[in-house]
């Protein structure tokens, strides 16, 4: 293989065949196969490695300045090199590969509960971990215990091919091949090989051609050409492959769902679909219609599409679109209409919650696990930081201040809790929270304002063997429905010096809040609570987010640790605008658990929010955050009207169907809050300012043009750093969409003018 990667680097005129008469020279017949055959199942491996060489050149380049010796600004250079064109999709695609792959190893400890390095033994342990078997390994550790697992894989291995027993390492035929033995042979990459290579073939085939024919192609050797993003909902819901405009073929096998690119999820409504003589009222029809929306037209394959429209009695779809299918669908349950932003016009451009989920999560099942368990666990959702260096600062002063050798301990200290409070600010701020929020509001608000930390509310259950408990008014509260049901929270996990944390919940409680008004509500324990459910224990690390609906609440002792951030919102009628500004003032530096401490904002009318909203955007909102902050943020904060025409325009961005535009919107918002955080940062440690109350003053370095931002740290720019493909709580077939639509921004939108400034 490093005569491989040599001969790709020379300088040397590359001809194809003569490369593979060099490899082959000197070499018996008989060993050309497996030569070859190397070649082939190592080209995943090589390509990872130059990507990881290109993309750390690249940051050494920028780190070091070492442009600024040729050129007069970096921006310079990269026209020079053809970065656009050359550097930079590599530099993406690696970025892409490194998230993938630590998602993949996080899923693999909070399985397996030991770390990767120490997984297997050291004699059949891979000298490098590829993203492809890292994401078979996770998909493994999900179904099979640890030790099963080791059994099941020797005994893979055992059973290779004869040109693979020479190996003693393990490999992703391996792993896919345990996979298979446990009757899961539908991985990610499977999946999206076999609807690519489905689409392929069927446009040479004639109709009625059984799709389960087509060739399979193995995912180590899978090359995806990226589509292009579609702007309508039909299209927006199209699988990996699938033209708007392209014929939908008929499977006439009713076993075809075994090799077709539908997520299992979507298998209770296959297997009715695929049966023989199935026959369904009109009552039950509208309901499995219904299901499939909720679960998304992405999540199925064209052919059972088919199956389901050919139920409803409307013209013969033989030579429909799979768009058109769609339509149809839409019309037949009343699910084509689309709420709308202000209550009075509709806009059509907005994206369904299930689909902003997937664009944002990477997860094709998160809305279906958000509406069945009551909360949502998103590992590495703010990743970003960490590819910022936001984290790794932090990081450094907690070691700092942890050292004997600290000879400031109350600065470090104190830096520590500015850190946090900044982060705080950046989570507040940013566009895909704020997206994530508004998919899983109850009442579908967009128009949201952070409440105060006073207004923060946690259980009052503290003993192990109660579970969890909610006063008896909060519960009639929850049950009647009353404003502020819809208000979700939220926990953000920041850096700190424990390697491990965790927090319990409560599943299904939003379930059997619904039996509550059938049964007296007797106080129990304490000052009166009701138990319901089982305790759930989540693994959290930094930068992860957990949301739940309020009906499901956190043990106290696991949630008010200083590196968590608890959150919740409020929504806004639309009637009522945004609370006039107020004066900034400190930040509150009390306990973030204080248990019921303020009743429950209300939002009857406008002077009632305006007066409970003072002391939020003095706690919550700083001045130096604004040049720094999107019109949604400072929307978020209370520092901005939600009916400007620029918290509009950028609500479409976000919400909207186009998700080239909001992947690349996002990524330039959370590239200035990381900037920004990096200014404050700096100018804490010059000792330009830091009160004895720890609150944040003003920063010289306010108006920070993105421009300026994008010139100096190119390598911040990654769009595809603010989200995880393949995050650990969601099964291995996520939407392969996400991928491909951040391979393939519109790079234009890249070149108009964006100003975070106040109008």
């Amino acid at each position: 293989m490093d005569h491989v990667a040599r001969s790709f680097s020379s300088d040397i005129e590359y001809s194809a065949e003569s490369f593979i008469a060099t490899l082959l020279h000197g070499k018996p017949e008989h060993k050309h196969l497996d030569v070859l055959t190397d070649l082939l199942t190592k080209s995943s491996e090589i390509d990872e490695r130059v990507a990881s060489s290109i993309s750390a050149a690249w940051h050494w380049i920028c780190q070091n300045d070492l442009w600024s010796t040729r050129y007069e600004s970096l921006g310079d250079y990269r026209k020079a090199i053809g970065y656009t064109e050359t550097v930079r999709p590599i530099v993406q695609r690696h970025k892409k590969s490194e998230l993938a792959k630590r998602s993949s190893t996080q899923t693999i400890f909070r399985y397996w509960k030991i770390p990767l390095d120490k997984a297997l033994p050291i004699h059949t342990r891979p000298l490098t971990w590829s993203k492809h078997l890292l994401s078979l390994t996770a998909c493994l550790s999900k179904h099979l215990n640890y030790l099963d697992s080791l059994s099941l894989l020797e005994e893979s291995m055992k059973n290779r091919p004869e040109r693979g027993r020479t190996r003693n390492r393990l490999m992703a035929s391996d792993v896919q091949r345990a996979l298979e033995t446990l009757g899961i042979p539908q991985t990610r990459l499977a999946a999206r090989g076999s609807r690519k290579s489905g689409t392929s073939s069927s446009s040479t085939q004639n109709k009625g051609t059984d799709s389960c024919a087509e060739v399979d192609t193995p995912p180590s050797t899978i090359q995806l050409e990226t589509p292009s993003i579609p702007n309508t909902q039909s299209q927006r819901l199209l699988p990996l492959g699938a033209s708007p405009t392209q014929g939908l073929p008929t499977n006439k096998d009713p076993n075809g769902w075994q090799c077709c690119g539908c997520i299992p999820i979507c298998l209770p409504l296959i297997a009715l679909i695929t049966t023989p003589q199935a026959r369904f009222d009109t009552k039950l029809l509208t309901a499995l219609v219904d299901w499939a929306y909720t679960i998304s037209w992405g999540s199925f394959c064209s052919e059972h599409l088919m199956r389901l429209a050919h139920f409803i009695p409307t013209k013969d779809l033989g030579d429909s679109t799979r768009a058109e299918v769609i339509h149809k669908l839409e019309a037949f349950c009343s699910r084509g209409c689309y709420s709308s932003i202000d209550g009075h016009t509709p806009n059509p451009n907005l994206c369904l919650n299930t689909e902003l989920l997937c664009r944002y999560t990477g997860s094709a099942d998160a809305w279906w696990r958000w509406q069945r368990d009551g909360f949502l666990h998103i590992p590495g959702f703010f990743s970003y930081m960490e590819e910022f260096g936001v984290f790794r600062r932090v990081r450094k002063y907690l070691e700092k201040s942890g050292t004997k050798e600290n000879t400031h301990p109350t600065f470090n200290q104190n830096i520590v809790q500015q850190c946090y409070r900044m982060i705080s600010q950046m989570v507040q701020r940013d566009p895909a929270y704020y997206a994530v929020l508004v998919a899983c509001r109850p009442d579908q608000s967009r128009k949201l304002i952070h409440r105060p930390r006073q207004y923060q509310q946690s259980t009052v259950s503290q003993c192990d063997d109660v579970g969890f408990g909610v006063p008896i008014d909060r519960t009639k509260l929850l049950t009647q429905g009353e404003e502020g049901t819809s208000d979700i929270h939220s926990t953000v996990i920041f850096p700190t010096c424990e390697t491990a944390q965790k927090i319990r919940l409560v599943p299904v409680f939003h379930q059997q809040s619904n039996l509550w008004p059938q049964s007296p509500l007797e106080p129990k324990y304490g000052d009166g609570c009701k138990v319901f459910g089982q305790a759930q224990e989540i693994v959290v690390q930094p930068g992860d987010l957990v949301i739940c609906l309020p009906q499901i609440l956190a043990w106290p002792t696991t949630c008010s640790s200083s590196n968590f951030l608890n959150l919740s919102q409020i929504g806004l009628d639309n009637r009522f605008p945004t609370p006039p500004e107020q004066p900034s003032g400190s930040c509150d530096t009390g306990s973030w658990d204080k248990v019921w401490e303020q009743p429950e904002p209300q939002v009857h009318d406008t002077k009632r929010i305006a007066h409970k909203y003072r002391t939020a955007k003095a706690g919550l909102t700083e001045d130096s955050w604004c040049s720094a902050s999107s019109a949604i943020g400072q929307a978020l904060t209370g520092r901005l009207d939600w009916g400007t025409d620029q918290v509009r325009e950028e609500m479409n961005y976000i919400l909207g169907s186009h998700g080239a535009t909001a992947v690349e919107f996002v990524a330039k918002s959370r590239a200035q809050l990381a900037k920004h955080f990096h200014n404050l940062c700096d100018s804490i440690e010059r000792g330009e300012y830091l009160n004895s109350d720890c609150r944040m003053s003003r920063c010289g370095e306010r108006d920070v043009s993105p421009d300026v931002f994008q010139g100096q740290n190119e390598y911040l720019e990654t769009p595809e750093s603010f989200t995880d493909s393949l995050t650990s709580t969601s099964p291995t077939w996520n939407n392969p969409s996400l991928d491909d639509m951040v391979a393939d921004l519109n790079h234009t939108f890249s070149q108009q003018v964006m100003s975070f400034d106040l109008p």
